[in-house]
């Protein structure tokens, strides 16, 4: 059984990530810890979505190292990651949402999949996460119909069902007007008070998500003095 080894749910320390011969960052540190929020910020291309994506070792460090629920990453065995990946709700920029189902399907596919729940357990989950984002019920409405602002709740409470003491949005304020990333931004604050959930959110528009608290983080060229 794989034994924590830092009390920070997540940690980075000097990482860089390489893509193409270019280092995409300067090196970047930080910690998050229970119901914490940090910001990450940066401009189209420079190098956020990558950085997130660190987190769950989905990339290869140029240097540095990341802890992530106390496990270095870079030594945990492929089985191990995948098994830590399940403990943390990560959400990339594409919300990952299928556009052949309805958002309820897309809410609770992964807990339909290997059969392990009964039907009433999926259902009371699925509604709890559902009251917590405040969203309306989802029964009967499809995913290609929906708003922007309802595709990214979805896809965030399927990443908050297994209730993970961390959760990683990429961009979840995209494509998103001012009014509703505000909401957006309430209903996230409101998640993380209630339960206690720390949060790394990456975003080009911080302004928002500061007004919520947190610690702001701004990706910086590794080409600046």
């Amino acid at each position: 059984m794989l034994q924590p080894q830092s009390t920070a749910l997540l940690s980075y320390q000097d990482v860089s990530i390489e893509m193409g011969g270019t280092v995409l960052f300067a090196p970047l540190s930080f910690e998050v810890h229970q119901a914490e929020l940090v910001v990450l910020s940066a401009p189209a291309g420079g190098g956020k979505s990558s950085a997130l994506r660190a987190s769950i070792g989905a990339v290869q460090l140029a240097s540095g190292r990341v802890m992530c629920l106390g496990h270095n990453l870079a030594k945990l065995r492929p089985k191990e990651l995948l098994s830590l990946r399940t403990q943390i709700g990560y959400v990339p920029a594409t919300g990952g949402l299928l556009s052949n189902l309805s958002l309820y399907d897309n809410l609770t596919l992964l807990l339909r999949y290997p059969g392990d729940l009964s039907r009433d357990e999926i259902d009371r989950r699925a509604e709890q996460a559902c009251e917590d984002l405040g969203l309306e019920h989802l029964r009967g409405r499809s995913t290609s119909d929906a708003d922007q602002q309802d595709l990214h709740l979805v896809a965030i409470a399927r990443a908050w069902l297994t209730r993970p003491p961390l959760l990683i949005l990429d961009d979840p304020d995209l494509q998103l007007d001012d009014e509703s990333t505000r909401e957006l931004w309430a209903r996230l604050t409101a998640l993380r008070q209630r339960h206690d959930v720390a949060m790394l959110v990456g975003t080009s528009r911080p302004e928002m998500a500061l007004k919520h608290g947190g610690q702001h983080l701004s990706l910086c060229s590794a080409e600046d003095p």
